[in-house]
């Protein structure tokens, strides 16, 4: 979560920049993009080095299914679902 508030508070500092006249309305969107991108591999980055991390086909017909399944047989999750 703090994460995710530092990015929201970097792209609204960069409109308030534009509306502001201070930069260009592209340069807003491209750092935005920019920051957005660096916050994703971040979080790839994160979650790549869980070693209990379970990976799912997100292209897989049945992607719900097996992802319910997995949560079930799950000690940890079966009482949420």
């Amino acid at each position: 979560p703090r994460v995710i508030i530092s990015l929201a508070r970097t792209v609204a500092a960069l409109a308030a920049a534009a509306l502001a006249g201070e930069i260009e309305y592209n340069d807003m969107i491209n750092k935005a993009i920019t920051a957005t991108r660096q916050l994703a591999k971040r979080q790839l980055t994160w979650i790549r080095s869980e070693t209990n991390a379970k990976w799912f086909n997100n292209e897989k017909a049945g992607l719900l299914e097996e992802v319910l399944i997995f949560l079930r047989r799950n000690p940890i999750f079966s009482s949420n679902v």
